[in-house]
């Protein structure tokens, strides 16, 4: 499977997790990586952070955490079954 097929399977809050585990994004990097309207990225962040999944750091920016790792990981592992 590759990583574009792996992408588009993930919800829309898999999708943000999958392109934050590269690195952090701005919400402009993640428009563009991940094809979702900004208030589907925001609505998805906002519910990221809430359970520990995401954090916000420096000035609109956001890192995936270990906890978000972990999730995305086990995702990742059903999707490949």
């Amino acid at each position: 499977m590759s990583s574009n097929q792996l992408s588009l399977m993930l919800s829309p809050a898999g999708r943000i997790l999958y392109v934050l585990k590269s690195g952090p994004k701005n919400v402009e990097e993640l428009l563009k990586e991940t094809n979702l309207s900004k208030n589907t990225i925001y609505y998805h962040l906002k519910d990221l952070i809430h359970h520990g999944y995401v954090i916000k750091i420096g000035k609109g920016h956001y890192a995936i955490t270990e906890k978000g790792l972990n999730l995305l990981r086990k995702i990742i592992h059903v999707l490949s079954q």
